[in-house]
């Protein structure tokens, strides 16, 4: 298995489209890196990441996405240190309106979101999803006793666009443990002017 950097699927800089709908249905890599690159989530020991106490509510979060929206589904996921990485599918919904879902959203937001913050983002995007991510296990971490924790302000998205690219991004999600200790980008995963 090449597991090698290749610009094309790994590349650290997000390349989202103008005018694109990022609520319509398809697979989306994500990474999503920590505050100033912080190894916070867990390390890897032989080849192997083991989740910290933050590291876990993260995976926790991410796992229950799929319970919250019944459209998402999560493909593939790594915790790494500083990183995740994952592949999210957003699914054809009936109802893309349905006003149920759409007040529990806000409920959800307005619980877990700091009200001063002047993100406003559409329900059932893929930003509402990593926004909600980042916004309850950050609370969460906090009430954990770490209020150091903290996301990068921003995170990276793809659109995976056929199967050959979901097994080469599958593959690479994969070997990210194994490849830790070559990775030149291990500690500088996203760059100040990371998308939000």
């Amino acid at each position: 298995m090449n597991t090698t950097y290749n610009p094309a699927i790994h590349h650290r800089r997000s390349i989202r489209l103008r005018n694109y709908d990022y609520g319509q249905a398809g697979y989306y890599y994500v990474t999503i890196c920590t505050h100033k690159k912080r190894h916070m989530l867990g390390e890897i020991v032989d080849s192997q990441m083991n989740l910290s106490e933050m590291g876990a509510i993260v995976e926790l979060e991410l796992l229950k996405t799929e319970q919250i929206r019944e459209y998402v589904k999560i493909h593939e996921y790594v915790i790494m240190p500083n990183h995740i990485h994952a592949i999210i599918q957003i699914m054809d919904r009936d109802e893309p309106n349905d006003p149920v879902r759409a007040r529990r959203w806000h409920a959800l937001i307005a619980s877990n979101h700091d009200e001063n913050s002047p993100v406003r983002l559409t329900p059932n995007t893929l930003g509402s999803i990593i926004c909600q991510l980042k916004s309850i296990t950050t609370k969460q971490c906090r009430q954990s006793g770490h209020p150091e924790f903290a996301w990068h302000r921003g995170y990276h998205e793809r659109i995976i666009r056929n199967v050959d690219e979901l097994f080469q991004v599958r593959q690479y999600i994969r070997a990210n443990p194994m490849e830790w200790a070559m990775d030149k980008e291990n500690g500088m995963c996203c760059g100040e002017n990371g998308n939000g």
